[in-house]
C-alpha cells in the first residue's frame, strides 16, 4: 500500500476553486479519494490566521478531516 503525504495551501485553493470554477474545494472529497489510494500518513493544511469566527470553524472542519493545521 502506497504512504500518501498530504500539503494543502488553503488560500491558493480557495482562490484558484473560486475564481476558475465559482464553487469551494471539498477537502473531504479528497480525503476520501486519497484514502483508496493508499495509507495518509501526515496532512498539513497551512492557512493565515485571521481569528474571525467563520475561519475558526473552517479549520475545526479540517482538523475533523484528519489534518493537522498549521496557522501563519
Amino acid at each position: 500500500m502506497a504512504k500518501i503525504a498530504i500539503f494543502v495551501d488553503v488560500q491558493n485553493i480557495y482562490y484558484t476553486t473560486r475564481d476558475a470554477y465559482g464553487r469551494q474545494f471539498n477537502y473531504r472529497k479528497l480525503w476520501r479519494y486519497l484514502e483508496k489510494e493508499g495509507e495518509i500518513t501526515c496532512a498539513y493544511a497551512y492557512a493565515i490566521q485571521r481569528g474571525n469566527e467563520q475561519q475558526l470553524k473552517f479549520q475545526n472542519a479540517l482538523k475533523h478531516i484528519g489534518f493537522n493545521v498549521k496557522l501563519k
